[in-house]
């Protein structure tokens, strides 16, 4: 009888009943079960294997079976999942809520693939936010292409400048700070062209379009090439126009050169640098020569030969930049030369025509 009476003193110094109430760890118990610890009250609800399932069932099925059951299971190793079991079809749901072990959280499905992975639509009363900024009024949600999103204006560049070359032998230099609040910009390069040689047109400059995210950047430096040519310019060859963010990335748009007809005279383009993989861009070579054409002429004084000599090349996107051809006029014997200059290449990067007429300079455009 002794042995007997210390475990019920001590079962009933932790579980007290009160009416229909059960509580441990309490006397009074103010709910149907109540657990009270002072620190970190806990309830385990386990089984034998982690092959099996723990379940929590809320219930209000009545003795018809009719009602909704709301079910918390774990099952397996997938996770928590909660499901609904309803006499009524449209509540008798097998996946409402699954917590997978790694975290990810699935609205309808039972296999997230992201911290929160929903399976339909969403309806937010309020703001939806990225990095914490809910953006302004006006702007549009827009993926940068690295993993992260920004707040754009619906107009997505809306100021551009124009950048050119003042007249320098190889290029003119500046910089373009990135204005405050500005998350991306867009730039277009245009390549010197070439000056024309004597029976060759000059080719134009390449040219490139890229976007590039501002990230933690301040600035950019901006190569404006010269016309292959110019008064001070050291060679008839295009030269090229490029975009540095120092240490990180170059895009450049070579300047084209005169070496002719069917050779590949015309400017190359290129991209390098460790931000590469953050912006994104295409570009286009330039234009090459075009072949000359000949036509013949009778005259009192006998044939003429006229041969109409190469047009410049056009730079791309930029139609009629390359310079009209010249000409020259001959007997049939070769005698008796009358030469007709070539016009120069108009900006940006138009090539010279034949004979000997100037490149035009480069260029680059930023907008923001």
């Amino acid at each position: 009888m002794q042995k007997l009476f210390l475990p019920l003193i001590i079962c009933f110094f932790w579980i007290g009943v009160s009416a229909q109430n059960v509580g441990i760890g309490t006397t009074t118990p103010s709910s149907n079960f109540e657990v009270k610890k002072p620190i970190k009250s806990t309830i385990k609800i386990s089984s034998n294997d982690y092959a099996d399932t723990s379940q929590l069932i809320f219930s209000n099925i009545n003795p018809s079976n009719l009602g909704t059951e709301m079910r918390m299971t774990n099952i397996t190793e997938t996770g928590i999942r909660f499901s609904s079991k309803s006499d009524l079809l449209q509540k008798n749901k097998d996946t409402i809520l699954q917590i997978t072990p790694e975290g990810n959280v699935g609205v309808r499905t039972a296999t997230p693939q992201y911290p929160l992975d929903v399976k339909g639509n969403i309806n937010v009363t309020g703001e939806l936010r990225t990095n914490g900024v809910a953006g302004a009024e006006g702007q549009v949600l827009r993926s940068n292409g690295n993993g992260t999103m920004s707040w754009v204006g619906s107009e997505r560049f809306k100021n551009f400048r124009v950048y050119r070359n003042n007249g320098a032998s190889s290029s003119t230099t500046h910089v373009f700070t990135f204005p405050l609040g500005v998350t991306e910009v867009a730039v277009e390069i245009w390549g010197a062209g070439a000056e024309s040689g004597t029976t060759t047109s000059g080719a134009s400059g390449a040219y490139i379009y890229a976007i590039i995210p501002v990230g933690t950047n301040s600035s950019m430096t901006l190569n404006v090439g010269a016309g292959g040519g110019c008064a001070a310019c050291p060679s008839s060859q295009g030269i090229s126009s490029s975009v540095v963010i120092t240490g990180i990335l170059t895009l450049s748009s070579g300047g084209g050169n005169n070496i002719g007809f069917p050779n590949p005279s015309q400017g190359i383009f290129s991209a390098s640098g460790s931000y590469l993989p953050s912006i994104s861009y295409f570009g286009v070579e330039g234009e090459s020569a075009i072949r000359s054409t000949n036509s013949y002429e009778n005259s009192p004084i006998g044939y003429l030969v006229v041969s109409r000599l190469e047009k410049g090349g056009d730079a791309p996107f930029r139609p009629g930049t390359g310079g009209r051809p010249g000409s020259y006029r001959t007997n049939w014997d070769g005698t008796n030369i009358s030469a007709f200059s070539g016009f120069s290449g108009s900006e940006p990067g138009g090539g010279g025509g034949a004979p000997i007429a100037v490149g035009g300079n480069g260029q680059i455009i930023v907008y923001w």
